[in-house]
């Protein structure tokens, strides 16, 4: 085995640690996921438990920037060594078939996370609706006091001699 083939093969098994790496981490988005769906899950605004659902996005961010750095530190090798194993597929085929295998693995996780997330997105949704509309009536209420007050400050009655004693 050439120098050059052994530095790849090296390099192969460190991609294939990086796949396996990625593959538990994105299991473990997924299990995120699935716990924010539990907290938010048959609740309303005012029973989900908040501190907790923020804590699971607090941990998701956290595993997001770690699949961040190694699919930046996977393509960085694969730039490095892809000429390598096109040129020398039946030289590498038994770590191909294994990068495949994983790349099977890792996109079949990514569309289970895609898939709960736009669940949880419409139950939050859902949760936050009653919300958004006490708070859009709140504004509506304080747009109508603020307009009254304005009218009456435009009118002048609170500087009027009605309503302010000016001799004192």
């Amino acid at each position: 085995m050439t120098e050059m083939a052994a530095g790849t093969e090296k390099y192969i098994d460190i991609m294939i640690e990086s796949l396996r790496k990625k593959d538990r981490i994105l299991k473990q988005l997924l299990d995120r996921c699935e716990d924010q769906a539990k907290v938010i899950a048959d609740h309303d605004y005012g029973s989900v438990n908040w501190d907790q659902f923020n804590g699971l996005i607090a941990d998701k961010e956290i595993l997001i920037n770690q699949l961040e750095d190694l699919d930046n530190g996977f393509e960085a090798l694969f730039e490095r060594i892809g000429d390598e194993v096109r040129n020398n597929k039946e030289r590498y085929s038994t770590q191909i078939r294994t990068i495949q295998e994983l790349i099977r693995s890792v996109t079949d996780k990514g569309v289970a996370i895609r898939a709960r997330e736009e669940r949880n997105r419409a139950n939050l949704e859902r949760v936050l609706l009653p919300a958004k509309k006490e708070i859009k009536s709140s504004k509506r209420s304080m747009s109508v006091i603020n307009s009254y007050q304005n009218t009456m400050s435009g009118a002048g009655l609170h500087n009027s001699s009605g309503w302010v004693d000016k001799k004192k």
